[in-house]
């Protein structure tokens, strides 16, 4: 758009710097035309202003995923039930993303309690979503 405007309405004499800031700012608006955000009602909703992930090109990125319900409250429970249905809602979104948990490249999960960390590791071994999910006590 801003090249078009630029050589329909003003004449311009093409420097070689102008030319490198003109193919910079061509080059960020097609990096934009790969981005979308994702969303989908089956997972809990994104909090704050954030989207549930951002796609672009074939990466999918998700951040800050909670166990929330579609209603946007947190399940009951404890750590073991909020995992559980955070991991689905995870789910959902890489499916709406056409992508899935054999995908993941790297999880970093964030416990309140440390001492949690054992029922993590159980709920990923059960749900068999990637033999390579292992809590990592740092």
């Amino acid at each position: 758009m801003f090249i078009s405007r630029l050589t329909v309405r003003t004449p311009v004499i093409c420097t070689p710097s102008l030319l490198t800031v003109l193919k910079k700012r061509f080059e960020v608006f097609a990096a934009m035309s790969q981005l979308s955000h994702v969303s989908t009602n089956l997972a809990g909703p994104a909090v704050g202003v954030y989207s549930q992930a951002v796609k672009y090109g074939d990466t999918v990125y998700l951040s800050g995923t909670l166990g929330l319900d579609s209603t946007g409250k947190l399940v009951e429970g404890g750590a073991g039930p909020e995992i559980k249905k955070a991991l689905e809602n995870i789910k959902h979104v890489l499916e709406a993303s056409q992508s899935s948990f054999s995908s993941i490249v790297k999880t970093t999960v964030l416990l309140a309690d440390i001492k949690d960390g054992p029922t993590v590791n159980e709920i990923y071994k059960q749900c068999n979503y990637a033999d390579s999910f292992e809590f990592q006590n740092r």
